[in-house]
């Protein structure tokens, strides 16, 4: 029975990688069109929204006063500002690299979870860490123009936050329902993001809404957002 929970975990989480992997080839191509923020808002009301009509139906758990702070902190940290900065650092370099970057999120969670859950940091781990970074090095360590390189430390810094809010969310699901957590992760994140898609909407003087685009922001909100964030 364990087993078979394991291969089902790691079925989602290779869903879940493919629809990531996507979201950067999407996202460039929208971000071509619309603001950075606004991308990120869209995204998540597109996400949130629908979520939270599923979640409606489920009779979600209320949560107590004193856990308010970690909900809180996972959608401004994760839901908010890792997208936001996955975005622009997806902006200024390109799809590919900062896909590339992105792959060191298991390196970050691994370290952050030895350090708060006090997870065991096996040798094994240790190896595959080092070997991890050593191939990010290889590939990102020779960039061209200051552009990339603020993308790539952008990219950084994105999957810092998020593997940190990653964390965060395994130990606060041992409480509440994981799908009730992601769903007010992502619509505290939106909530968050709305202010600045305001202000980038008021001052852009090129906006560009065709079907290609909301097709895309579509997908961007219930695959690589809703569906991918829920079966992390």
């Amino acid at each position: 029975m364990a087993d078979k929970k394991i291969k089902i975990a790691y079925l989602y989480l290779l869903i879940t990688f493919c629809a990531w992997g996507s979201l950067y080839v999407v996202s460039k191509y929208v971000m071509g069109k619309i603001p950075v923020f606004t991308v990120s808002f869209l995204r998540g009301i597109i996400a949130g929204a629908t979520l939270f009509i599923i979640l409606r139906k489920r009779n979600p758990k209320k949560i107590e006063y004193q856990d308010y702070k970690y909900v809180l902190f996972i959608g401004f940290a994760g839901y908010f500002l890792s997208s936001a900065v996955q975005f622009l650092g997806t902006k200024l370099s390109n799809a590919s690299l900062a896909s590339l970057i992105n792959s060191m999120n298991p390196i970050t969670i691994t370290i952050f979870a030895a350090i708060i859950l006090k997870e065991k940091l096996t040798v094994v781990k240790v190896i595959c860490i080092a070997s991890a970074l050593s191939g990010v090095f290889i590939i990102a360590g020779d960039v061209d123009g200051s552009g990339k390189a603020l993308g790539i430390l952008a990219s950084i810094f994105s999957i810092v936050l998020w593997s940190f809010a990653s964390v965060i969310i395994r130990q606060i699901t041992q409480k509440y329902d994981s799908f009730q957590i992601t769903v007010y992760g992502i619509l505290i994140g939106a909530a968050f993001t709305l202010p600045v898609s305001v202000y980038e909407i008021a001052v852009a003087s090129d906006i560009q809404f065709d079907w290609k685009v909301i097709l895309s922001l579509i997908y961007m909100g219930l695959v690589c957002t809703g569906l991918a964030h829920v079966l992390w």
